[in-house]
Parts: C-alpha cells; sequence; structure tokens
C-alpha cells in the first residue's frame, strides 16, 4: 500500500514537474493565448460602433487619395486607416471583420509581451505576464473596439522589446563582459532596424507615441550618463542612439507639417476639459488594473486597486537589486507613469489626457505586476493564490460589467438609425453633428441620401425628393481658424444669424426635420439650435439611446399641424355653473395627438359677486369616471376680483398624456374651492366638448413611471410601466393602476387582461377579467411600437379579510369565444411566468 502510495505521488511529481519543462510551459502559453482570443471573440461588435469606430470605418472606405486628405484635416495619422483600408477590401466592411483587426494586434500583444518578460526575467514570469494580460478587461476593451489603440501599443511593445535588447539587460545574471547577448545587441542591424521602424510605425499610428518615444529617449540618456559618471562603457551606443532618432525623423518628415499644424492649431473644436493630476492617476490606474468598465470610487473597487498597488509595489522592490535591475524597473515603470506625466504637464496648456490613451503604454504594468505576485509567492504562496484568485474575480466582474451593464454600453447609433428608418420619409431633412456623428449614421443608414453637407451651405433645389437631406450643422461662435478654412472639413465655425437664416430655409422646404443628437453642447454650448427649433417648430418625437453620449432622436414639424387635427375656432355654449356664473364658450381644437398639449381659452362671465377663489378642474374622460387626462389650475385673476357682468378669458393647457388610445373622449369642467369642498358644476354627466385623441406622427418616448419592469408578455408585448396606489387600504376600496404598455410586432392578437388579488399562500381572493385589454381599443388595432396608456381601478371586494395580498397581472390571448392561450412573462431571473407580480397591498379592517 505504502509503495502504492509512493509510485502514485512520483507520477504526480513527475505531471507537475513536466509542466515547469520548457514544452510545458510552451501549451501553457498556448493554452493563455487560446483563453485570450475566446474573451475577445465573446459578443465582438454585438453593440452598436460608436463615433470613433464609425470614423475609422468612414474614412478606412475612402480611396487612399481621399483618406490621406481626410486624415491630414483630422487629430490622428493614416496608417491604421490603412491598414483597415486594406483589410476591409480582403474581410468586408462588417461590424465584426473590422473590429477583428484590433484584435489581432492584441493578441499580438501577448506573446510579445511573454518575450519581453522572458528575455529580462524567465519564462515562468512571461507566462505569468502573459496571463494577467490575457484576463486584463483594459486589454479586451481595446482588443474589440474598431481603433488604433492596440496596434499603438504593440508597435511600442516592439520598440521597447528592441530597445531592452540593445541596451544588454537580461534577468537572470548580471551581464559580463563579452557576454554573447550583448555582442549580438551591439552588431544586429535587425533591432536597430526594428526599433526605427517601429517606432516610426507608432508614430504614424498615434500623436501621443510622441510621449513614449521622448520617455524612451530621456532613459537612454540617463542610462549613458550613469554609465559615463561611472566610466564604464555601456552596450548602448548613444551615436547608435543619435542615429536611430534621426532615421526616425528622416521617415516621419513627410507627415511632420501636418503634424505640427494639428498640434499648435487643431482643426477641431475644443472638447476636453482639464483633469487633475490626482483623478487621472486614480482613473489610469483603474484602468490598467481592472479596465474602465467599473467605478474606482466605489466601495469594493477601491480596496481593489489599493491592494493592487501593493501587488505592484513588490514588483519595483523585487528588481531593485543590481544596476541593471534598478534600469530595468525604471524602464518599465516610466514606460507606463512617465508617459502619463507627460500628458499631464502638457494639459496645463491644451487638455490632452483621456483614460484610453494610457493603453498605448500599459503593457510593461503587467510585467511589474506578475513580479509582484511572484515575490509575493516568496513570501506565501497561499497568499498569492488568494492573490490572483481575488484578481481573476475582479476581472470577470469587470469584464461583465463591460458587456452587460447599460452604464458601460457604448452610444447605440445602431438603434439610433433603425429607430429613423423606420419613420423617416423622402423630403425630410436631418440636422446632424458635423464632425461628430455623421460616420456612423451614414455607416449604418441604408436609405438613400439625395444630398448631404453643411447646414450654412444647403440651397434647396431640384435635389432628388427621393432621398433625405442631411445637414451637418457648425460650431456656432467657433473659432474662426477652425478646420483651417476647409471647405471640405467636418468642422467650420458659423454664428447664430447665419446658422437662422440656413434653418429657416429648411423649414420652407421640407415638413419634417429630424435632430440627431450627441455631443451637441461641444458644437452649441448655448442650446440656440435647441431653442430655434422649440421656437419655430413642433416637436412630435423624442427618444433617447444607450450610452455616455446621451444620444437621442427627435422630430419637428417645421409646417403647422394638419387640418385633421382640428383648427382653433370659438365653441358658444352659455352654460351655468349654479346659477353664479356662465361658461360662455371656448376656442380650441377638436383634436390633439397623444403625447401634446390641447390648448383651451374659457370665457367666463359672472352674474353675481363670488366671495371664494375658485380654481379649475378639466378633465377629459373616457368611459365610466375614467379620465384619461387631468388639469388643475388657478385662476387669474381670482374669481373673488370678477366683477358682475364681466367677460373673462382663462388660457389653459392640458396635457393628454403620452399613449393615451386614440378614441373620442369628454371633456368635462367644473370649478371649486379648495377650502370649502364646495363644487360649481353643470348638470351632471355634461360633457363641454367631445375632443378626438389620435395617435402621433412618430412614436413618443415613454413618459417615467414609478415602476419601470421592462416585462415582455410572450415576446410580442411590453409592460413599460406602471403606477399603483395605494398600497394599504381597505374593503370596497379601489386600488387605482395606470399601465403603460407598447406592441414589439403588429398585428397584436386579441388579449385578455385578468388581475387577481393573492393572499400569503397564493390563493385567489378576488379577480377581475377584461375582454379586452385596454377598453374601446383592442390589441388587434395597434401599431408596431405603439404606446398604449390604461388607467385602470380594481374594486376591492367587502368580504376580503385584512392581510397582506400580491396584486397579480395575467394576460391571455383570445383564440377562440370559449378558448384562451396564456401570454407567459420573463421573470427577473429569465423563467418565463405565468403571471406578473404588481405589487405587495395591506389590507386593513375597516
Amino acid at each position: 500500500m505504502s509503495e502504492g502510495c509512493e509510485t502514485q505521488v512520483a507520477r504526480i511529481k513527475g505531471r507537475l514537474a513536466w509542466w515547469g519543462s520548457p514544452k510545458g510551459l510552451v501549451v501553457l502559453l498556448v493554452l493563455i493565448i487560446l483563453l485570450a482570443f475566446a474573451l475577445r471573440l465573446y459578443r465582438l461588435a454585438y453593440q452598436s460602433i460608436w463615433y470613433d469606430e464609425g470614423v475609422s470605418i468612414h474614412l478606412a472606405m475612402k480611396d487612399l487619395k481621399g483618406l490621406t486628405r481626410h486624415t491630414a484635416g483630422d487629430i490622428h495619422p493614416p496608417l491604421y486607416y490603412y491598414l483597415l483600408h486594406f483589410w476591409i477590401l480582403a474581410a468586408g466592411p462588417s461590424e465584426f471583420s473590422t473590429a477583428f483587426l484590433s484584435l489581432f494586434f492584441g493578441m499580438l500583444i501577448i506573446p510579445l509581451a511573454y518575450r519581453l518578460a522572458n528575455k529580462l526575467y524567465s519564462r515562468r514570469i512571461g507566462l505569468l505576464t502573459a496571463f494577467l494580460i490575457a484576463i486584463s478587461p483594459f486589454n479586451l476593451w481595446y482588443s474589440q473596439e474598431i481603433r488604433m489603440y492596440t496596434l499603438g501599443a504593440f508597435l511600442g511593445l516592439i520598440s521597447l522589446y528592441c530597445l531592452v535588447r540593445l541596451a544588454g539587460f537580461q534577468g537572470r545574471a548580471s551581464l559580463q563582459e563579452g557576454d554573447a547577448d550583448v555582442a549580438e545587441a551591439k552588431a544586429s542591424f535587425i533591432l536597430w532596424v526594428g526599433y526605427i521602424l517601429s517606432a516610426t510605425a507608432g508614430l504614424y499610428t498615434l500623436y501621443y507615441f510622441a510621449f513614449l518615444l521622448l520617455f524612451e529617449n530621456l532613459f537612454v540618456l540617463g542610462w549613458w550618463l550613469t554609465n559615463w559618471v561611472r566610466k564604464r562603457e555601456g552596450p548602448l551606443s548613444l551615436r547608435h542612439w543619435i542615429l536611430a532618432q534621426g532615421g526616425v525623423l528622416v521617415l516621419y518628415l513627410p507627415w511632420l507639417p501636418i503634424a505640427l499644424r494639428q498640434a499648435l492649431s487643431p482643426p477641431v473644436p475644443p472638447w476636453r476639459s482639464f483633469i487633475a493630476l490626482g483623478k487621472a492617476v486614480v482613473d489610469s490606474w483603474a484602468a490598467l488594473s481592472l479596465g474602465q468598465s467599473v467605478d474606482p470610487e466605489s466601495g469594493l473597487v477601491w480596496p481593489l486597486l489599493s491592494f493592487l498597488f501593493a501587488i505592484y509595489l513588490l514588483g519595483l522592490l523585487s528588481s531593485s537589486a543590481g544596476s541593471h535591475r534598478v534600469a530595468t524597473v525604471t524602464l518599465l515603470c516610466g514606460y507606463t507613469f512617465v508617459s502619463l506625466l507627460a500628458i499631464y504637464l502638457l494639459s496645463l496648456h491644451t487638455p490632452l489626457f483621456h483614460v484610453r490613451y494610457m493603453f498605448t503604454y500599459s503593457p510593461p504594468f503587467y510585467l511589474l505586476l506578475a513580479l509582484g505576485f511572484v515575490r509575493l509567492k516568496k513570501v506565501s504562496s497561499v497568499a498569492m493564490a488568494i492573490s490572483m484568485s481575488i484578481l481573476v474575480v475582479a476581472c470577470g466582474y469587470s469584464i461583465y460589467n463591460f458587456h452587460f451593464d447599460p452604464v458601460y454600453a457604448a452610444d447605440d447609433h445602431r438603434g439610433a438609425v433603425e429607430y429613423m428608418e423606420e419613420r423617416i420619409a423622402p423630403g425630410d431633412a436631418v440636422l446632424i453633428n458635423a464632425g461628430y456623428a455623421y460616420p456612423p449614421f451614414l455607416y449604418y443608414y441604408e436609405g438613400e441620401i439625395a444630398w448631404r453637407g453643411r447646414l450654412v451651405d444647403y440651397e434647396p433645389g431640384d435635389e432628388d425628393r427621393q432621398g433625405v437631406i442631411l445637414l451637418q450643422t457648425g460650431v456656432i461662435g467657433g473659432d474662426e481658424d477652425l478646420g483651417w478654412g476647409d471647405s471640405a472639413s467636418d468642422f467650420y465655425a458659423t454664428e447664430e444669424g447665419e446658422t437662422a437664416q440656413a434653418l429657416e430655409r429648411v423649414f420652407a422646404h421640407h415638413p419634417r426635420v429630424w435632430v440627431y443628437r450627441i455631443y451637441d453642447t461641444v458644437t452649441d454650448p448655448q442650446g440656440f439650435i435647441r431653442d430655434w427649433l422649440e421656437e419655430h417648430g413642433r416637436m412630435i418625437g423624442d427618444r433617447e439611446f444607450a450610452g455616455e453620449g446621451y444620444m437621442r432622436v427627435q422630430c419637428y414639424l417645421s409646417a403647422p399641424e394638419p387640418a385633421s387635427q382640428g383648427e382653433i375656432t370659438y365653441h358658444p355654449l352659455d352654460v351655468r355653473l349654479d346659477g353664479q356664473l356662465s361658461l360662455l364658450g371656448y376656442e380650441g381644437p377638436s383634436g390633439v395627438r397623444a403625447g401634446d398639449d390641447l390648448p383651451l381659452t374659457l370665457y367666463w362671465q359672472a352674474w353675481e359677486g363670488l366671495e371664494s377663489d375658485y380654481s379649475l378642474l378639466l378633465r377629459l374622460r373616457a368611459g365610466e369616471a375614467v379620465d384619461v387626462a387631468q388639469s388643475d389650475q388657478v385662476l387669474s385673476p381670482p374669481t373673488t376680483e370678477w366683477q358682475v357682468g364681466q367677460v373673462v378669458s382663462q388660457t389653459v393647457t392640458l396635457q393628454v398624456p403620452a399613449g393615451t388610445p386614440p378614441l373620442p373622449y369628454a371633456l368635462l369642467v367644473e370649478m371649486y374651492d379648495f377650502a370649502t369642498d364646495r363644487t360649481l358644476a353643470p348638470v351632471p354627466g355634461w360633457s363641454m366638448a367631445t375632443i378626438t385623441v389620435s395617435k402621433p406622427l412618430v412614436p413618443r418616448r415613454p413618459p417615467q413611471m414609478t415602476h419601470e419592469p421592462y416585462a415582455n408578455f410572450g415576446d410580442i408585448l411590453q409592460l413599460v410601466g406602471y403606477e399603483m396606489e395605494p398600497l394599504e387600504t381597505e374593503a370596497e376600496d379601489k386600488i387605482q393602476l395606470e399601465l403603460l404598455w407598447r406592441a414589439w410586432d403588429a398585428p397584436l392578437p386579441l388579449i385578455e387582461m385578468v388581475v387577481e388579488l393573492r393572499d400569503e399562500e397564493e390563493q385567489v381572493q378576488a379577480r377581475d377579467t377584461r375582454t379586452y385589454l385596454v377598453p374601446r381599443y383592442p390589441s388587434v388595432l395597434w401599431e408596431a411600437e405603439e404606446l398604449v396608456r390604461d388607467p385602470y381601478d380594481f374594486q376591492i371586494p367587502e368580504d376580503v379579510s385584512p392581510g397582506n395580498y400580491e396584486l397579480t397581472l395575467t394576460l391571455q390571448r383570445i383564440i377562440k369565444i370559449e378558448q384562451r392561450g396564456a401570454l407567459p412573462v420573463l421573470s427577473a431571473s429569465g423563467a418565463w411566468e405565468e403571471s406578473f407580480p404588481l405589487g405587495a397591498v395591506q389590507i386593513a379592517a375597516p
């Protein structure tokens, strides 16, 4: 038995030893790379592209001449766009294929970081470095973004690797004279060429790459001075280094004048604000450690960041012995944080910092973090295992947020354009922020565009009205040098007067004007266009979309309301209220659209002096005492100041909620005194007028409600929100509900609604069944995405005992007169349930 155990232990040790052998380490590296690929491939291109990604695809789909010309007027150099151009020619312009280029360079970072760590320290540290990069949410974020950041980080890592080899750094022993690697570093033509090409390509990829090169030059100068003071000749020749920098400069000369012009006189409006050094450091550290999908100030994240800072410090201390090791850790740490410091110092003049640019300098961070974990292992293997487990869980949490938390979702240009395409009509005009939103709009929009250009240049003529007019707004009050005066620039300066004249031309020739709003506070900081549209147009649609840019799509009518809504006319009435005063008549339309205001002017005449200050109550009523709209307004002047025989006019507004069913309604009016509870009204049931509510021209944004469950019934109908009160009541009282529905598809089947009151043992104590989901407006008449509002009162029977209950909602499809089919609702757990719980109700004894 003892010999068998010893044999088993020996086998286990042999297998563990194999994993530590060169072949085993290679297999581990392959497994790490496969893990990284799986993480980066998961949900690739699932989200919409955002503005920067739209710019990437828009430029890459131009011909090379147009691409170069456009990039010269932008704020980034062209190399990445060139690569993406040829990538699209080979793989197509889909979101997935274009994002795969970033994934490709993001994957190359992993084996190269392994190679660097192996050269400086050991294979095991290289594997740990590769693993940390593989699970890094920061790396995952930019490996899935259609931008140049993974390419920039990859080129920077090549330059760093070449520098390390040229400087003769190695980790396992101090460098000795005559060492083969040193001789190779001195004589290696490939390394010098590799450094020159990677440094030049980096500058052609991202201007922020210059901060990385600035640090590398400072480091080499300091390293040379240290050797000079110590009278020791280092393997890196300063003369060769200067010649290499000259080679980079020569190769970059064709683009250098453009880069200097873009740096000294940016062609875009200023959009970044200054960020204090403390916040820049915290945000950078949080991104490097756990990505951009965590809040560094939250209760759990802050201790994690502090913990990782301690691990990072261990990594710094682990390289403190020996001059070469000190230089190595200085190189690795400075590569990341001296670049950040350089950005901050320049930001004192012009704000430059954004956490995304830290990704270019990020790879050495993970190497030092790996060193910290290795040093922790020397203290305690258990502590190292626990620490690594905490980091893996934290990264998993951040990755989950990245994929599923709406807070970190990309601006939903895809959804916004789809929303417009379903509603936009030929001849409509679209206002869009120049240089900010039109690239993703063009990428997703599949309809015909009759004309596209600057708003101020648009002169309505004989353009093809089968398409829409796309108008790019300017920067109101912007600098005269904006866009360098180039008529093809995305950015141009304009003034309020010029913009107003252009908007008047648009309104005169286009019945509907859409506004594709995102980042418009940059181009229009005072909100002039928004105010002008509110004053001269009539908003008929407003929808917000996910993303940090608070994007929204609005639609304005430029022409008066169609005649079908009814003209504002005077309607004589001469109705007396309790003999004290008369309602002589009113001015107003006979119809209104759901979600709009109903303007009314009422004319009164007092027959005797009124001793109380009455208030006015207007109701829009459907059926038996169900009010779909109500307006309670104080009269001015007060009724106590009315003179006998005087005609007094009162202008009021009755807001018709979004989702009000398109039906005729009775308009009721009464006067009441809140202090005495006295009401002056015509005979019971008297209606001042019949008002017809019609559907909005564009589906409205749902109003905010107390409960917004996003309940999905049978994948065809959504309970957008509801109000429910009171939550504490008595038998024979009513529970008032206001339900807001939205159809996902059309036509819908005929749907029946069942509301039940269930006790704590889930026994039904009261039930109310409505044959139609909404009375007088059956679901078969609803349109796709239509909002339908339903005020509803649930009567509690008198025999219900006091106690705690739950109100539930069940929907059924009416198949035949006596046959029903349940519409299950998707619960929060992801399971389909029979009914939806509206909320708890406490019923007290009478």
